[in-house]
């Protein structure tokens, strides 16, 4: 996984949760580093495990720790560089729907080696 993703997971925790939370996540997951490199690819299996071991630290279900954390990326002012790939997705939420199709190459345009799943 890219670590660019894994980052923003890193930046949620922070920022929602507090330093102390994103420490005892890291240690949990057992993570070499607790701070993901942004321009790193990381082992696949890494991400899951965080996402593991952050719902079980903070008591939350993992759909609704998935779903605040894209909530995190439109709405924190630190993550601008989300909102500003998103207006190329329309104008509205149908226009967003239909862009969905043009995702993985747009992707590969801002990150060459991003892998999207299908």
């Amino acid at each position: 996984m890219h670590g660019f993703i894994n980052k923003a997971v890193e930046a949620f925790v922070h920022d929602t949760y507090g330093a102390d939370a994103w420490r005892n996540i890291a240690q949990r997951a057992e993570l070499e580093d607790p701070s993901f490199e942004a321009m790193m690819v990381y082992d696949n299996v890494v991400m899951p495990r965080v996402v593991e071991c952050a719902t079980e630290a903070l008591g939350v279900d993992r759909g609704d720790f998935l779903q605040n954390l894209g909530t995190y990326l439109v709405s924190q002012p630190s993550q601008q560089a989300v909102r500003r790939l998103l207006r190329f997705g329309g104008v509205d939420f149908v226009d967003f729907l239909y862009s969905l199709d043009d995702l993985h190459d747009r992707a590969r345009l801002a990150v060459a080696d991003l892998f999207l799943p299908n």
